[in-house]
């Protein structure tokens, strides 16, 4: 029996987390100071992936732990057994999402992130806090927003509508492939952003690639070259694989999938919008609260009936990774990222298109085989190992977060070598 049978035969097995109710089992009540494979390989069965299957693509879709799917479930049997008490009194349960500002959830947001409850929305994705901010800002013909050439459609459409609505102008700075070099990204966005720059518009990671981008050396630049400059950032793949800090990157807005790599139930987003820039912003989807000003992000929360189910769900997530901590979590992704980064770089015939400079990269890896067809690469490593990256444009891209293993690397590493010797 081979690994791969062996590993598709104990599919069946009850894991620790099936054998008991309790969501936390086996993971201690705060981080742990250096996890070895071991709790790696027990906190995998927090997930509903089921075993023998590596999943790597969490740039799409992150998995969400069983916790945070219980209580998704939990508040909704409550919410629907409950809803006669819901009566709008003081001291009675509200479930209208969408009507109320979230502040537990908004204030552990604001901390994530470094900044105050009251600069934080609550959104369905990151599509939704892009449009929120390339509507809401006042441009005009021939104004200039410099963005990349590797944005993700959700980070852009927005301004190709402004363009074809109002005339505004996109200056695009092209990404090097396979960069190695942190200056170099700084001195392309030095070629364009000038005195007429209104607003730059580019992601903390891209999405194709990988990068990350040294975005609080470009604020710092646009900022001093053109005063007015309004910068916003789109961290869908950063938000929970590496630290953010909007204070100290001194951007304007920056919004967010949790439903990525902070594992949040999907259709979870979040937006921050600085409060000295907030008067800049319209509310683009206005209800009641469109223009209160004593909570910024309440203005774009406030949107009416959603499913605060979610928020609970999202709740439980951050509960969920709080016991690894946040620290645990970032190393343990960059170091699954190098792993395969290194051994790739050992196999002839492949090429990565990723950073391997450790400022520039973390755990997505995009990497082509010669003379083999994405897809194909990508259809073989799932039908003979149950390894599923995800074959886009550019080559594979494979996201790693916390329910991969080493062996989940090593075994792509190995089936990858297979291919490239053909």
């Amino acid at each position: 029996m081979d690994r791969r049978d062996f590993l598709l035969g104990t599919a069946a097995l009850p894991s620790l987390t099936e054998l008991t109710p309790d969501p936390y089992a086996g993971l201690p009540p705060s981080p742990p100071a250096d996890p070895d494979e071991k709790y790696w390989h027990e906190l995998r069965w927090h997930f509903h992936i089921p075993r023998g299957e590596a999943y790597c693509n969490t740039g799409t879709l992150g998995a969400t732990p069983k916790s945070a799917i219980n209580a998704v479930c939990d508040h909704m049997r409550y919410l629907e057994t409950q809803l006669v008490a819901s009566n709008y009194e003081p001291g009675k349960p509200i479930f209208l999402a969408g009507y109320q500002d979230e502040p537990h959830l908004r204030e552990r947001l604001g901390t994530l992130l470094g900044c105050t409850k009251e600069e934080i929305a609550l959104t369905q994705n990151a599509t939704v806090g892009m449009n929120y901010i390339a509507h809401g800002l006042e441009l005009e013909a021939g104004d200039q927003v410099v963005m990349t050439n590797m944005e993700h459609q959700g980070g852009r459409a927005g301004y190709d509508v402004r363009v074809a609505r109002d005339g505004i102008a996109i200056v695009e700075v092209p990404l090097p492939i396979s960069a190695s070099d942190p200056d170099e990204f700084v001195a392309r966005f030095a070629d364009v952003i000038d005195a007429d720059t209104k607003v730059v518009a580019i992601p903390h990671m891209t999405s194709a690639l990988g990068y990350v981008l040294p975005v609080k050396r470009i604020t710092a630049m646009a900022k001093e070259r053109a005063r007015d400059c309004f910068v916003v950032l789109d961290g869908a793949q950063a938000v929970g694989q590496v630290s953010i800090d909007v204070r100290d990157i001194g951007c304007d807005a920056y919004y967010g999938s949790p439903h990525k790599w902070l594992l949040a139930p999907k259709g979870s987003g979040v937006l921050y919008v600085n409060r000295e820039s907030e008067r800049r912003v319209w509310t683009t989807i206005a209800s009641n609260a469109w223009d209160f000003r004593a909570d910024i992000g309440n203005r774009f929360t406030h949107i009416g009936t959603g499913n605060q189910s979610l928020y609970k769900g999202f709740e439980a997530s951050l509960d969920f990774l709080e016991r690894i901590g946040n620290e645990t979590i970032h190393k343990r992704i960059k170091q699954l990222g190098d792993r395969l980064r290194t051994g790739l770089g050992k196999i002839h015939g492949v090429t990565i298109l990723s950073s391997t400079h450790p400022e520039l990269c973390a755990g997505i890896t995009t990497y082509s085989v010669e003379g083999q067809a994405h897809r194909a690469v990508s259809d073989e490593l799932w039908e003979r190992d149950r390894i599923m990256p995800r074959a886009i444009g550019m080559g594979i891209r494979q996201s790693l977060h916390i329910y991969n293993t080493f062996d989940d690397v090593d075994r792509t590493l190995a089936r990858v070598a297979e291919i490239a010797a053909r």
